[in-house]
């Protein structure tokens, strides 16, 4: 059986959060760092054309490790990185968790959509 990808396994999360989330008071937003990078990655463009993107893009604020997903509720925001059954955070990922842990910010890594649920219940952002 193949490997859901990870983008895969986001939409899945996104188009059930975009159904929930008024329903229970929360809101949410994705953070694309892996696709601005990608799209500045792959396009054609020259060397410095690319490194002057990927600067403006951090001036923007893209910070590299940031996590997939963004959660409000209540005043808090909650942390999630969406990841396949084969994949593992990046060391920039990992110490993204660890600043998240510092700053008291709930952050889980998350490998499916029943998954997601789950921890959103251990939130207490969706009732049981």
């Amino acid at each position: 059986m193949p490997v859901a990808t990870e983008s895969s396994i986001q939409i899945q999360i996104v188009a059930w959060l975009s159904l929930v989330a008024r329903r229970y008071g929360f809101l949410f937003a994705s953070v694309p760092n892996e696709g601005m990078m990608t799209a500045a990655l792959m396009g054609s463009l020259p060397k410095s054309a690319l490194f002057g993107m990927l600067t403006k893009f951090k001036k923007m604020g893209m910070t590299p490790g940031f996590s997939d997903l963004i959660i409000g509720w209540q005043g808090r925001m909650f942390c999630m990185e969406v990841k396949n059954e084969r994949g593992t955070q990046s060391d920039r990922q990992r110490e993204f968790a660890a600043w998240c842990a510092s700053c008291g910010v709930p952050y889980r890594v998350v490998r499916s959509l029943s998954e997601c649920k789950e921890v959103m219940k251990e939130w207490g952002i969706i009732g049981g």
